[in-house]
């Protein structure tokens, strides 16, 4: 493989990787900005925490980590009896 593709090849790999994380990028600056700023694309807008403040009241949050809490221990007390019995069967 000649020096140029190598060159050319990671320079590919550089564009498609910015490519690709654009949309994250982008949303990670949206959420400290007001929606009229962010839509706007106004690079000089003041950062904001509201958009946090909106979601954190806008659902139970607690209840949400507590019954996720509750779903992945049962599944992991399950899935280890389950597991110990077929590998004892196994053996």
């Amino acid at each position: 493989m000649s020096p140029i593709s190598r060159y050319l090849e990671a320079a590919l790999a550089i564009a498609v990787a910015i490519l690709w994380i654009s949309p994250l990028l982008f949303a990670v600056w949206a959420a400290f900005h007001s929606p009229t700023d962010a839509m706007s694309f106004d690079l000089a807008s003041p950062l904001t925490l509201e958009n946090f403040r909106t979601a954190w009241e806008g659902a139970p949050w607690l209840r949400y980590g507590l019954n996720s809490f509750l779903l992945v221990t049962s599944i992991l007390i399950g899935q280890f009896i389950l597991t110990t019995l077929a590998g004892y069967a196994f053996a």
